[in-house]
């Protein structure tokens, strides 16, 4: 790493961000890196976020958003990430992807926005081709969020054949939706991070669409917990069992929720045709090689 070199770059991103990115006067802390936190963080950022206006990032602004932006070759959105910016379209740049980031400045980097959230979603063992079946599972198919828990991001149109701008929903607190221009702008507390041109019933299609995917997969969790009846208790953690797991390391494959959900609907798939064809068919062979077993199957060999 050129140290010089980096020094020089940071001081001259900062000098052209200090009149983009106001200090705040008093009671400045770090925003909290975890956006769970967030409901109870008080709103004082060490940079005000940047209001992210795409429709007016052209000619000058979009040059004056490249220079306020640190280059990154590659980059990896986080708990502060609320806006996943396509440039690739703009032919007077290089740069494909702008990132916004709370309490940060901005990055940029040649990566295209498909690469970045690809990457991302993998990095959370349930990827968006995975959430693409999820979704198609209960009737969504166009212009799909990426719904894992707590974390929503929502493509700003159909992300599976071309790059798309990435808003992530679980940062913004409210929105205020122009009649005279069409257009959202969506605020964290008091701040403004995002103003979209999008009509309020598209949105709130994405919103429904967010909130039914984040309910389903709450009620699954909560209804595995419920029914599994684990509980942390002193009785439970004395009795047999939990005395064997003291004494005793069981080696398990490494794998992610869906995964596992995956293979046994391959599993009962494979019987269903057993009990349907008989044992001794001789074309079962043939049906089952075209199932693909999940990874978990391949992998949980090794340990047995």
């Amino acid at each position: 790493m050129n140290d010089s070199f980096d020094k020089r770059q940071a001081d001259y991103y900062f000098r052209q961000c200090a009149a983009h990115f106001p200090m705040k006067d008093s009671k400045v802390i770090d925003y909290p890196h975890d956006y769970l936190a967030e409901k109870n963080a008080p709103y004082h950022y060490r940079f005000q976020p940047e209001h992210v206006c795409p429709s007016s990032l052209t000619g000058p602004h979009l040059e004056n958003a490249l220079n306020t932006s640190f280059e990154s070759p590659s980059l990896f959105p986080n708990d502060l990430t609320y806006y996943v910016m396509d440039i690739s379209e703009y032919k007077e740049t290089s740069f494909n992807t702008i990132m916004y980031q709370l309490n940060e400045s901005p990055k940029k980097s040649i990566e295209t926005t498909t690469v970045i959230m690809n990457r991302y979603f993998e990095s959370k063992k349930f990827p968006y081709s995975y959430m693409k079946k999820f979704g198609e599972t209960i009737g969504y198919k166009r212009v799909l969020p990426y719904v894992f828990g707590d974390i929503h991001f929502v493509p700003d149109r159909g992300a599976t054949k071309q790059t798309a701008s990435w808003y992530a929903l679980h940062h913004f607190t409210h929105f205020d939706f122009n009649i005279e221009d069409k257009r959202l702008v969506f605020f964290s507390e008091s701040y403004p991070l995002v103003t979209l041109e999008m009509t309020k019933s598209v949105f709130e299609k994405q919103l429904n669409v967010v909130s039914h995917l984040y309910y389903i997969q709450k009620k699954v969790i909560e209804c595995l917990l419920i029914n599994l009846n684990i509980r942390e208790t002193l009785k439970r953690r004395n009795n047999i069992v939990h005395k064997r797991l003291q004494s005793m390391s069981y080696q398990i494959p490494p794998f992610s929720a869906h995964e596992y959900l995956q293979f046994l609907i391959y599993f009962q798939a494979e019987q269903m045709i057993a009990s349907i064809f008989g044992e001794d068919d001789p074309y079962l062979e043939e049906i089952r090689a075209k199932f693909s077993f999940p990874h978990l199957n391949a992998k949980s060999q090794e340990y047995l």
